[in-house]
């Protein structure tokens, strides 16, 4: 797990462990970020860093930009929850050290809530961010770096 680092941000044992849920056996925790899809490099897509991710005991957070049209970039935060207690957590980014979040969402296991923001600059897609998100009660976790090639 990545915690987001900053003074906003404070992480306990207890806190983690609500996110977590119930202990799970190791072959348990293994198969649930198996099924979120995110790769042990951080990159979902190979060579493609504009997309990154980070993996949860119980699922993982995805961010990335894109273009809908020729004049916008899409910036998206995704989590994907493959196990574990229902939570309330909201889905954002960073760029530039300025937060944008979503409301807050009920995520239960086996459901994938997304968020997107539309900015209109085509060549935002190539500005450094970071996907966060935060669980009500205090976690808070981020993806790697998302840049253009």
């Amino acid at each position: 797990m990545k915690n987001v680092i900053g003074k906003a941000f404070a992480t306990s044992a207890f806190a983690v462990a609500a996110l977590a849920g119930t202990a799970m056996p190791a072959s348990a925790a293994t198969a649930s970020v198996q099924e979120a899809g995110c790769p042990s490099s951080g990159y979902p897509t190979p060579g493609n860093p504009s997309g990154s991710c980070t993996s949860l005991d119980n699922g993982a957070v995805f961010h990335g930009k894109g273009h809908p049209d020729a004049s916008h970039t899409r910036v998206y935060t995704t989590y994907k929850k493959t196990g574990g207690s229902t939570i309330s957590a909201k889905l954002g980014y960073v760029f530039s050290g300025s937060y944008k979040w979503s409301p807050y969402y009920s995520i239960a296991s086996g459901n994938t809530k997304s968020y997107h923001w539309d900015i209109l600059d085509y060549d935002f897609w190539c500005q450094t961010t970071v996907g966060v998100m935060s669980v009500s009660g205090g976690s808070a976790y981020q993806t790697p770096i998302s840049h253009c090639q």
